[in-house]
């Protein structure tokens, strides 16, 4: 899933990916995101740069969504800083 709010374009406003992203990391997720419309964001408090592939990383438990942007989430690892 990328974080912009639909397809194939660079406004996060409304994003439900962002809410998502905040609250698998309150969780101590390790997130990261691709998206090639957005480089990065900001969100609550907390910024996070893109990674420049969604394979980077992943690994066991990880989530590369598809679409436009991707989405990576592997479990066990503290929050980042971003």
């Amino acid at each position: 899933m990328g974080v912009a709010y639909k397809k194939d374009i660079d406004d996060v406003r409304e994003s439900p990916a962002l809410d998502v992203i905040e609250l698998l990391r309150q969780k101590g997720a390790d997130v990261r995101y691709h998206d090639p419309y957005v480089p990065s964001i900001r969100h609550n408090g907390f910024h996070m740069q893109g990674e420049p592939d969604c394979r980077h990383g992943a690994g066991p438990g990880g989530l590369c969504g598809g679409g436009n942007g991707s989405f990576e989430l592997r479990l066990g690892d503290g929050p980042t800083d971003g």
